[in-house]
């Protein structure tokens, strides 16, 4: 996994997927440390991935105020090998990779 600053963020480019490789789409994920999940997404990138939807939870943000997501399941590819992990879709902000999926795939920082 290959990460890139831009405006003083560090991004990757991702290749997502839920039920079927075939609807497998790559897509800008800023990396934030301060994230504790997998993966967010926001609703209009995820709705055409086939992700599996698995529930929804209150999600606080870091202001404080709490929200609620989606969470899913699907598959991100790191180096063209495929990690299933969950998703959580929100309806407002960008794509941010979270400490969790770091983690998951032995990324330090």
């Amino acid at each position: 996994m290959t990460g890139y600053l831009e405006n003083n963020r560090v991004y990757v480019d991702l290749p997502i997927y839920g039920v079927s490789e075939d609807i497998k789409r790559t897509i800008k994920v800023q990396v934030d440390t301060g994230f504790d999940g997998s993966l967010q997404l926001p609703f209009n990138e995820a709705i055409s991935l086939g992700l599996i939807l698995r529930g929804t939870q209150p999600y606080t943000l870091a202001d404080g105020n709490t929200t609620h997501v989606l969470i899913c399941i699907g598959n991100i590819e790191i180096d063209g090998s495929p990690h299933l992990a969950p998703i959580d879709i929100t309806f407002a902000g960008g794509a941010l990779l979270g400490q969790a999926f770091l983690k998951q795939v032995g990324v330090t920082m």
